[in-house]
Formats: C-alpha cells, structure tokens, sequence
C-alpha cells in the first residue's frame, strides 16, 4: 500500500512538472497572455494603454535568414538538440526579430520590440552537416569521446504574410511618411513599443 502511494505521489510530481514546463514554453506562454487582452481595432488604439491586435505582418526592414533552416523571415526562434544514446538536451537556443507593421481592416501600426515570440516550432529536422559550424561558433562540441552525437532542430518563423496577434504600449505619433495638408497636423500612427521588463507579445492569431 505504501509503495502503491508512493509511486502514486511520484506519478503525480512528475505531471505537475510536465504541466509547469509546458506552461513555460514561450507559445504556451504567449498563448495565455494574450488570451486575458481582448483584441482592439488598430483604428481604436490609444496614446498610452497596453492593447492587443490582430492582423497581418509586413516587413519594413530587409528580411532576415533563420541560421540553420535558411528560411527568409522577419523573425526566428532557435532550438539545437543534442542526442547521444539515450541522453537528450538542448544545447543551443537563439531568437531575433525585426521592427514590422500590422494590418487590419481599420489600419496600419508599426511594431518595435524587444520581442517574445510566441510563434509555434515547426517539426523536428536533423541538423545539416554543414550547419555543424553554427553550433560550434555557439561553444557546443559537435564530436563525442566515444559516440558521435546527433543534432536535430526546431525552428519557429515570422514571415510577410502571417496573421498574428502582438501586445504593447500604444504610442500615437505623426506620420513621417504623410506631409502635413496646410495648417493641419500630419495624421497620426499607431507604433506598439516594448521594453526589456515587458516585451512585445507575438503569437499566430490562430494560436492566441
């Protein structure tokens, strides 16, 4: 009976850790965050509040390439694995993102980071050899002393095109783009900043 309690109890913690990691896994987490925001028209937003909205992302810096897939993208999240019999680990983690606007029915707002990306990995895919020396520049040794490791690696991707869903302060500025008409003042802009004690939130609009 105490065996069957303990194991009970062992059964238990280890759901709970599950539950705790997942729910630390940055699409988990933006998931959640974003969920207790309700969506604001970009028309809407005003100078000085948190808000959430949804539309479509538009590059306004040249496209990046994520390091190891060499997929164009304004953003990228990063997970090197490393398998070696029956010991895994993630050995290596890199994210960047770039300044983008978003679209909806009502308009257009720029988006500033820092960001957390939110963006769901794609499927597990075993590191190219050639790809050996992004991981090797990161410090991870890519030979072992009596078993050749194995690499694999996810990546997650923001592209031109994509419907998502950000959340950040709201700053109402003129449109440098826009001349002003007269005496009138230019119209204005809509840009969602973040800082390093609150990033901006992004996640697919499907996932939020």
């Amino acid at each position: 009976m105490e065996s069957f309690l303990m194991a009970a109890i062992v059964v238990a913690g280890l759901a709970v850790a599950v539950g705790l990691i997942r729910s630390m896994q940055p699409e988990n987490h933006a998931r959640w965050a974003l969920g207790r925001a309700k969506n604001t028209p970009i028309a809407e937003l005003k100078h000085g509040e948190w808000a959430r909205v949804t539309g479509v992302v538009s590059a306004i810096a040249p496209i990046t390439t994520s390091p190891v897939g060499d997929h164009g993208c304004v953003g990228f999240r990063l997970e090197v694995t490393r398998t070696n019999r029956r010991l895994f680990a993630v050995v290596m983690r890199r994210e960047a993102c770039e300044a983008f606007s978003i679209s909806d029915e009502t308009g257009k707002a720029h988006v500033d980071g820092p960001f957390f990306l939110g963006i769901d990995f794609g499927p597990v895919m075993t590191l190219p050899p050639h790809r050996l020396k992004v991981i090797e520049q990161a410090g991870v040794p890519v030979s072992g002393i009596l078993l050749q490791p194995q690499f694999g690696y996810q990546e997650a991707l923001l592209r031109p095109g994509d419907r998502v869903s950000v959340f950040g302060l709201v700053f109402l500025e003129p449109d440098p783009t826009v001349p002003a008409a007269g005496l009138r003042s230019p119209p204005l802009i809509a840009r969602l900043h973040g800082s390093k004690g609150q990033r901006i939130i992004v996640a697919h609009a499907d996932d939020a």
